[in-house]
């Protein structure tokens, strides 16, 4: 009897340990461990997406934005870069009340039809950074840097454009608008 009751107290921890490293590997895999580059302002070019004109949770964005490459690929036009354009504040929200559009960064112009939208942002100032992670690991640390950046710097977020996930291969950056002296008005963004 107490061979048998020693007997499973190993197996039982050796599959703990096995476990354990497995976990440890799929985070470090997936970028949980990963550091989280500088934050810098920069000013950003005018940018040419595709997206749709409807929103979703931040959880179904990785499919919307399948759908959208899918149908660029099938007018022949390939593009390394995909995005989130979240609508709502990603710091100062609940995760489950934030929206968000897939799309795809435009090189070339492009004809697209209804529920996708070509979106135009103007040339605007953002508080940048960057992580080699999966875009369910990202947030969770690319973000907290950016609102310490932005409370050590004076900078507040500016609600006319939406904060963008810009995903390229292994990585997400993540671009946050900030507001300076001369973007206290709000631009319009485009769309054809």
């Amino acid at each position: 009897m107490f061979n048998i009751l020693k007997k499973i107290i190993i197996i039982i921890a050796v599959m703990l340990v096995i476990f354990f490293i497995a976990f440890l590997t799929a985070a470090w895999h997936y970028g949980a461990f990963a550091s989280v580059e500088e934050v810098h302002l920069k000013t950003r070019d005018e940018t040419t997406l595709v997206t749709v004109n409807y929103a979703c949770t931040p959880y179904q964005v990785q499919d919307q934005i399948r759908q959208i490459d899918s149908l660029l690929n099938e007018k022949t036009y390939l593009t390394p870069v995909t995005a989130a354009l979240f609508q709502t504040n990603p710091l100062n929200s609940k995760p489950d009340s934030v929206t968000v559009k897939g799309a795809v960064i435009l090189k070339e112009p492009v004809q697209v039809d209804s529920p996708f939208v070509i979106l135009k942002l103007p040339i605007r100032q953002a508080a940048v950074t960057s992580i080699n992670a999966h875009p369910l690991i990202a947030p969770y640390r690319t973000y907290p840097s950016i609102q310490h950046w932005l409370a050590n710097n004076g900078y507040q977020y500016n609600p006319a454009y939406p904060v963008i996930e810009y995903y390229s291969g292994e990585k997400v950056e993540v671009e946050m608008p900030v507001m300076t002296d001369s973007t206290q008005t709000l631009l319009p963004l485009k769309t054809e």
